[in-house]
């Protein structure tokens, strides 16, 4: 069910990204773009077919091997997936894009002994796309070491683009909830609600981390903030419900 879920969002993410690429250039589709229109309707057949000859004439380029990569996934076919995203790490070995995507990958389908090393190698060829590191530290916090998940998030943070990411400010909100440490908790989701303020899921675990804090009437109020934002009917009730039991006697 898991993997179904992830390679569902998987499909719609190819989609979207192919049809934005497509009406923003008047050209003719290219064999790449044939190949992966085929995919994002589900002609899973005969878009891996095309991809395959793609591979095979630039055996050399790991963008190759990546499109085969998620069509390969598309089909539920996971092992070659992966052996795919490994070729693109081996047919590029300073750059991070291969092990990249595997460990990704791997770890939305919850393979984290898989992602693990995968990840580690992008970091290594000097990768710096937060997701990569916020994909770290999932997988750490996963395999219940939250130390090296806070290094994670900390280093992704700390990258040329860390200023504007969010994964990673989530990823130390959500450690800080698994240590129950509401002062931390609520520092992060503070930071998040800073660099995304129209995102539930910040005024939600601030409603956590200020009832956790016997803070009730100001988590009532955030919680009040993500109904407002979308939050589902049943979390925010859930949540009421909790907050109410934090008021010190």
């Amino acid at each position: 069910m898991r993997r179904a879920a992830k390679t569902l969002a998987l499909a719609v993410g190819l989609g979207l990204a192919l049809g934005f690429g497509l009406l923003a250039c008047a050209h003719a589709q290219s064999p790449r773009e044939h190949a992966l229109l085929l995919v994002a309707r589900g002609d899973l057949v005969h878009g891996i077919e095309e991809l395959e000859h793609l591979r095979d004439a630039h055996p050399d380029d790991p963008r190759a091997w990546i499109d085969l990569g998620h069509a390969y996934e598309l089909a539920h076919h996971f092992d070659e997936a992966l052996a795919a995203y490994d070729h693109a790490a081996d047919v590029a070995p300073s750059r991070p894009e291969g092990p990249r995507e595997g460990g990704l990958r791997a770890a939305a389908w919850g393979d984290f002994a898989a992602a693990k090393p995968r990840l580690l190698a992008a970091i290594e060829r000097h990768d710096d796309e937060p997701e990569t590191f916020h994909g770290l530290g999932y997988v750490l916090l996963a395999l219940g070491d939250h130390a090296g998940a806070r290094r994670a998030y900390l280093a992704g943070l700390a990258t040329s683009k860390g200023k504007d990411d969010a994964t990673c400010v989530l990823g130390l909100a959500t450690l800080a909830v698994a240590e129950d440490d509401g002062t931390e908790a609520l520092k992060w989701y503070d930071e998040l609600a800073r660099r995304r303020p129209r995102v539930a899921a910040a005024p939600l675990g601030r409603a956590w981390a200020l009832g956790r804090l016997h803070r009730v009437d100001e988590a009532l109020a955030a919680l009040d903030d993500a109904a407002s934002l979308g939050a589902r009917d049943g979390d925010v009730a859930k949540l009421r419900k909790w907050i109410e039991t934090q008021r010190v006697k």
